[in-house]
């Protein structure tokens, strides 16, 4: 699929298709390297826009799923854009549930977070109170 189809995957409902060009426009806000791509094969675009891509796939983001996608061998400098759109999505009220390898990061952008560990939730707490926590790192590191 194109990058403009995969867009367009969330506004199979009428009221998302009629909000479909507001939609693109906000996605294009957030994520200005995606404008200009929308006729390119998704599956070219870097890892980085890939998931900047998954995010916006739906009604102008703002029921994204991230749909299992990595940012895994992701640069730094697009990391640290999506932290910056996942912290602005967050202060306009729409809820995210992420799960990853970037920790600490992770972390800093949530208000809730959950140390799972073998299927189970075995802390909870604000995402800087469980940064501190010392079975996130015992888990982390796999020391007893």
């Amino acid at each position: 699929m194109t990058v403009r189809e995969n867009l367009e995957v969330g506004a199979y409902l009428p009221p998302a298709r009629e909000r479909m060009t507001e939609g693109l426009s906000a996605v294009h806000a957030l994520f200005p390297i995606l404008r200009g791509k929308g006729s390119l094969l998704a599956a070219t675009l870097s890892g980085g826009e890939q998931q900047m891509l998954a995010l916006g796939g739906t009604d102008g983001a703002a029921q994204a799923p991230f749909a299992g996608r990595s940012v895994h061998g992701a640069g730094p400098r697009t990391i640290a854009g999506l932290c910056d759109t996942l912290r602005s999505l967050s202060g306009q009220g729409i809820g995210l549930l992420i799960a990853g390898q970037h920790v600490r990061r992770i972390l800093t952008l949530a208000s809730r977070a959950y140390l799972l560990e073998q299927g189970r939730i075995t802390e909870e707490a604000h995402g800087a109170e469980l940064l501190r926590s010392p079975q996130l790192r015992r888990a982390l590191l796999n020391t007893a």
